[in-house]
């Protein structure tokens, strides 16, 4: 059972309680570095509260090229909270733009080395749903 928990025009927060995950679903709007910022924090704040396990970011539709700057942040800001929540998982199903998929590879790649968090990334949702145990 999946409960929508928050939604704006950039984004959609779910989450899926049996399996304890929590689902990000970027909607096809650009924005700041800064509002990226303002969003995930607030999703790590949600994942922090419901201490998760899982999380799965549907990134299809994101056009916002995460900088290096916001990288290093999300490494020493965010990477910490996940952990704190103790996550084990996230999965990502890739961005259509090459430009966009790559820096969201580059960012969690590196998280996943800092963190010890397992990171993967697909195209098909259907793998990524079976890699986090959602289609049982």
């Amino acid at each position: 059972m999946i409960k929508e928990i928050k939604s704006d025009v950039e984004y959609t927060f779910s989450y899926n309680q049996p399996s304890n995950t929590l689902i990000f679903v970027w909607k096809p709007k650009i924005f700041s570095q800064d509002r990226f910022k303002e969003i995930v924090t607030l999703f790590s704040d949600y994942a922090v509260n419901l201490k998760i396990k899982y999380i799965f970011v549907d990134a299809r539709e994101n056009k916002v090229i995460i900088m290096p700057e916001t990288q290093t942040w999300h490494d020493t800001i965010i990477v910490p909270k996940y952990a704190k929540a103790g996550v084990k998982k996230i999965g990502f199903l890739i961005p259509a733009n090459i430009f966009s998929e790559l820096s969201h590879v580059k960012t969690f790649s590196h998280q996943n080395a800092i963190s010890k968090i397992e990171t993967k990334f697909y195209k098909s949702e259907e793998e990524l749903k079976n890699w986090l145990n959602l289609n049982s």
